[in-house]
């Protein structure tokens, strides 16, 4: 084993990074039922959910900055190097910790503890995507319950 705190890390990472594409899902999927309780039958709505479930994290944020206006969660979620680290931990970073420190992509030169840092900043992301799939939780049990 190489570097035992690297690879935890990036598993840490790793976890952050599906919570929050799990939660975005979630979260449009019940957008689009919320809208349906209330009445919008627009057929672009099923864009929002089709295929969702093979539909790589960028395009989901795409779809949610279409579902929620919370411009602080949106501009969080369209950093640039988010996309970058995702795709890096999910597709290099064995190959970097276990075959070559020396590639050349951006994140050759980068800890555990970089990889923390990032892991902790989807994780708080992920706890603000929550907060909102609450508020959605609430307005759509009040559409379908009418109170």
């Amino acid at each position: 084993m190489k570097d035992q705190e690297y690879l935890e890390k990036v598993c840490e990472a790793l976890r952050s990074f599906q919570m929050l594409e799990e939660g975005l899902k979630i979260y449009i999927g019940l957008y689009v039922e919320v809208e349906r309780l209330s009445g919008n039958r627009d057929e672009k709505l099923d864009s929002l959910i089709k295929d969702i479930f093979n539909t790589p994290l960028s395009y989901v944020i795409k779809r949610f900055k279409k579902t929620n206006p919370n411009g602080a969660i949106v501009s969080r979620l369209e950093r640039k190097d988010l996309i970058e680290w995702r795709n890096f931990l999910a597709h290099n970073a064995f190959h970097h910790e276990f075959m070559s420190r020396t590639s050349t992509i951006d994140f050759s030169h980068h800890t555990a503890f970089d990889i923390a840092k990032v892991a902790l900043d989807i994780g708080y992301l992920t706890l603000d995507l929550g907060e909102e799939i609450v508020i959605l939780q609430q307005r759509h049990e009040s559409l379908r319950t009418g109170s």
